[in-house]
């Protein structure tokens, strides 16, 4: 399984959804999650059938990047990926956590 997660951009952000997600969801042959915290009921998006979670409340922004990364990261343990991608910078020392747990983790830096 591969995941998404982002604290801080929501789900029709077409950067994540259309060009990383639903890309790896057509050419890989395993489930691909798109993690996002805006408040929003999950949904499937898509002729790919993407799954969008909903991992918290559409909180003020400095908030979903700190109390709202810890909620992201529970949903993503719970979910037991092989893979983790992320680009957003504050994510990066749960990331390390990540790596603990044996995940593998992708930072893209844009």
């Amino acid at each position: 399984m591969i995941v998404h997660m982002t604290t801080v951009h929501y789900r029709d952000d077409s950067r994540i959804r259309d060009k990383q997600c639903a890309s790896l969801k057509k050419e890989m042959p395993v489930p691909v999650f798109m993690l996002v915290q805006d408040g929003k009921p999950d949904e499937v998006f898509g002729p790919h059938q993407l799954p969008i979670v909903n991992t918290g409340p559409d909180l003020p922004r400095l908030k979903r990047m700190s109390r709202g990364a810890f909620g992201m990261i529970r949903h993503v343990l719970a979910l037991k990926p092989k893979i983790v991608f992320f680009h957003d910078p504050e994510l990066l020392p749960w990331a390390m956590l990540l790596k603990f747990f044996g995940i593998k983790v992708v930072y893209d830096a844009h």
